[in-house]
């Protein structure tokens, strides 16, 4: 699970290759208000964590 620092929050990169529209659409989550996407990783985040994804 990811910690909050002092006063700054926890800062992740996640990169994701997209290969096609189908790989794009399975990740696609359309319940999620204004869209989603699934990403698997090891990493733990809470509600809320900040990320970039590249």
């Amino acid at each position: 699970m990811g910690k909050l620092g002092r006063g700054g929050a926890k800062k992740t990169m996640i990169a994701l290759t997209i290969k096609d529209k189908i790989v794009l659409h399975n990740y696609y989550m359309p319940f999620v208000k204004h869209g989603g996407l699934f990403i698997t990783n090891r990493t733990e985040y809470e509600l809320g964590d900040g990320f970039h994804l590249a």
